[in-house]
Parts: C-alpha cells; sequence; structure tokens
C-alpha cells in the first residue's frame, strides 16, 4: 500500500475486506452492508468481531466446500497484505 496513510485507515480498509468476505460466506449481514467507523482504539474490537463471525460462517458453511476454501484463502490473503502493509514504512515503522 501507498505510504501516507494511518494505521487505521489500512484497518478499516481490511475490515471492509472481512466484512464483504462475511457477506460471501454467509454471515446474515445484509448485502452491501459495512461496519461502522468506529475511533482508532475501537477497530481491533471490531476486527475481533468480523472475524469471529466469518470463522463461524465458514464453519457452518463447511470450511471443506469450495465456497468455504475461496474465502478462508482470500481473508488470509487481505490479513497477510494488511500485515505487510502496517509493518512496512509508511505506517509508523522505519526500517533498520
Amino acid at each position: 500500500m501507498e505510504s501516507g496513510g494511518t494505521r487505521a485507515e489500512r484497518a478499516v480498509r481490511l475490515l471492509d475486506e472481512l466484512a464483504s468476505l462475511g457477506e460471501r460466506a454467509g454471515t446474515g449481514a445484509p448485502a452491501g452492508a459495512r461496519p461502522p467507523r468506529l475511533a482508532p482504539h475501537a477497530l481491533t474490537d471490531q476486527l475481533a468481531v468480523l472475524a469471529d463471525e466469518l470463522v463461524g460462517a465458514i464453519s457452518v458453511s463447511g470450511a471443506a466446500a469450495p465456497s468455504g476454501r475461496d474465502v478462508l484463502a482470500a481473508a488470509r490473503a487481505a490479513v497477510l497484505e494488511a500485515r505487510r502493509d502496517l509493518d512496512g514504512a509508511g505506517f509508523g515503522f522505519r526500517p533498520r
């Protein structure tokens, strides 16, 4: 991700990605629903709730099913990309 954004903005982008994946997995959220924008200190709680809902939906639909595997792989990729972004330059960390 381009530097210049804040860590909170990057976390919100991840939350939106997980909400979209949760919709695909069948969490029961209305189509197109996205989490409300919260203050930065509440983003970790929001992330935990969305991740729990996503994992629960995949567990119910079956992680072995093709759609479950696809959603799980996309969620993993989204989390890894966010982690790379947040660990990289431009988000408060400087290279050693």
